[in-house]
């Protein structure tokens, strides 16, 4: 069992309130103030909870994923449920960036949403997620009821009462292009190199860019690669270049660290003619990266 609350970025069902639980922390100790501290240091993100309890329960546990941008709020004593360890919180806040988690991610429409707290929501799978100003909040099915969660919302920073509306989510959060969420993407392809193969065939190559939000982990095992018998110099020339992989980005194993070599044979080609490549690393929220150098290859 995976340690806290880790939300598989586009599936709409949503892990359950699990943590866990046994001799190393039995999670019936309240948080302590440096666990405050040390969240209201986050800078990533606006963070939101409901305080030091709520209807009777304290919180527990504050935990911040080690491999994604996101933070959890536990509050309760964590009961025991299933095998291996895992255990159950009457009431789970998770936050994450809206950059990475965001409503297009379900490919639903938009009428699904309603309205909580004066912010777009969705009932997705067991959690209830909010969107709202650089952040998502996923409030996950426990003992208290979500919308009552909901209601009693403030910011870690206290700007956000539990009277007063939620910010709006950033603009083009709904239709999944946050505004300001570019620099949020995976990094820049490097070391692109084109090497002919035969008459009809080219290999490509690449580095695994790194993640700015993660940077011990490659962002993405996905890539838009882009063909053209013309130089790409620009993003016109790269929107308008064919798309290989039969229209959509193209994808690899996970790579095992930044700076893997990936590689692509590219078949079906014109004899004698030269082609130009360039590439884009997609990450787990459809937010392209910046586009690599071009290289190229003449077919023999």
């Amino acid at each position: 069992m995976s340690r806290g609350l880790l939300l598989a970025l586009g599936v709409a069902a949503v892990v359950g309130a699990l943590g866990e639980c046994g001799a190393v922390n039995d999670h019936r100790t309240k948080v302590q103030p440096a666990d405050i501290a040390r969240a209201r240091a986050f800078k990533g993100f606006d963070l939101y909870y409901v305080g030091d309890s709520f209807r009777g329960f304290p919180l527990a546990k504050i935990f911040r994923s080690p491999s994604h941008p996101s933070v959890t709020f536990w509050y309760g004593d964590c009961e025991p449920v299933g095998g291996e360890g895992a255990c159950s919180y009457p009431i789970s806040i998770h936050v994450s960036d809206i950059c990475r988690r965001h409503f297009k991610m379900y490919g639903l429409p938009v009428t699904r949403l309603t309205r909580v707290r004066g912010v777009p929501a969705g009932q997705f799978g067991n959690g209830l997620e909010l969107y709202t100003g650089d952040a998502t909040i996923v409030i996950s099915l426990g003992e208290v009821d979500q919308q009552e969660v909901a209601r009693g919302l403030r910011s870690l920073d206290g700007r956000v009462t539990p009277s007063e509306a939620l910010p709006a989510p950033l603009k083009g959060a709904l239709s999944g292009r946050p505004a300001g969420c570019r620099s949020m993407g995976p990094g820049r392809v490097k070391a692109l190199r084109a090497r002919t193969l035969s008459e009809s065939e080219i290999l490509l190559s690449f580095s695994a860019p790194e993640d700015p939000i993660v940077p011990s982990r490659p962002p993405a095992s996905r890539f838009l690669v882009k063909q053209s018998t013309r130089p790409i110099r620009s993003e016109r020339d790269f929107g308008g270049a064919r798309t290989l992989c039969g229209g959509r980005p193209c994808s690899f194993s996970t790579p095992a660290r930044v700076g893997q070599r990936l590689s692509l044979r590219v078949t079906g080609l014109r004899r004698r003619t030269t082609y130009y490549y360039a590439v884009k690393a997609v990450g787990a929220a459809h937010l392209g990266g910046p586009r690599s150098k071009t290289a190229r290859a003449r077919t023999r």
